[in-house]
């Protein structure tokens, strides 16, 4: 944890206000001659109009709460296990692979909340109390979704050591869909709206590209900017499911590419993922 976080920074433009518009996570890169930083992911709050509107498809998504209550309960704890559903991952079998997993969640977890302080963003029961959510609503902001970016990190990295760099991510991956449905329960549970999915979505894939990166001691992370305000384009609101992910893959109005980043190989986080690469190409057998 300290070899990957050590290599991060976080900022924003709150200045004298209390929350920033936009918040930026910035990683160090891989040139020896001088320590440089470069933005991996930046995300810009939508407004409170925004989230004021987005209230009613939250209220709309308590039609499954019958159906995803089990789940629901289960994730505001663990989400890891769900992944066990979709890819072999048993302790005795997948020791490494379940540790890079879960330090993985971890450093989505550090990145997720400094997003959140900087933005302060209000969770919809702060619109409507008739909402009355599933579970106790966090005491911290509501964007970039915590769940979210877990989901997608752990997704990324298991994409990642199954397929190797510079592969697209399937339109039918069902590692990503069960990605889309942890962050979507939060959404039926009440505690969030579909524009934090989406922004975690985004801080998810990138974190995962870029321990892969690190991990590898080569190659580089594409960075990715996430405009909320876009994303509710002229007072829109906008749902996320496993169609919208892809809009915003290949690059949408709220989407758009940074420059890629080159990070600094880490030896401690290359030794695990070799690991869990072999446990991979084992697990069959």
């Amino acid at each position: 944890m300290a070899e990957v976080l050590g290599d991060m920074a976080f900022s924003d433009d709150a200045g004298e206000n209390a929350s920033a518009n936009t918040a930026k996570l910035s990683v160090r890169t891989n040139d020896s001659s001088k320590v440089e930083y470069k933005d991996l992911v930046s995300l810009s709050r939508p407004s409170d109009l925004d989230f004021a509107r987005d209230t009613e498809m939250v209220a709309n998504y308590a039609d499954l709460r019958a159906e995803r209550l089990p789940e629901i309960h289960v994730q505001r704890d663990d989400v890891l296990s769900f992944f066990g559903a979709v890819e072999y991952m048993h302790a005795t079998r997948n020791r490494w692979t379940l540790y890079l997993l879960n330090m993985s969640l971890d450093v989505a977890t550090a990145a997720a909340q400094s997003m959140k302080l900087a933005l302060a963003c209000p969770r919809p029961i702060v619109f409507a109390q008739q909402l009355q959510p599933l579970i106790q609503t966090p005491e911290h902001g509501t964007y970039p979704s915590g769940h979210a970016t877990q989901a997608f990190t752990v997704a990324t990295v298991l994409h990642e050591l199954a397929n190797g760099p510079d592969t697209p991510i399937a339109a039918d991956s069902q590692i990503f869909r069960m990605a889309v449905r942890i962050a979507a329960n939060r959404t039926v549970a009440g505690v969030h709206f579909p524009s934090d999915s989406a922004a975690g979505a985004v801080l998810g894939v990138a974190l995962g590209r870029y321990l892969a990166a690190r991990a590898r001691g080569s190659g580089a992370a594409q960075g990715h900017a996430f405009s909320g305000p876009d994303y509710h384009d002229n007072g829109t609101t906008r749902d996320f499911h496993y169609a919208e992910f892809h809009k915003m893959l290949a690059g949408d109005n709220a989407t758009t590419a940074l420059t890629t980043v080159s990070p600094r190989a880490a030896p401690l986080l290359g030794w695990v993922w070799g690991k869990a690469i072999e446990e991979h190409a084992q697990r069959w057998r």
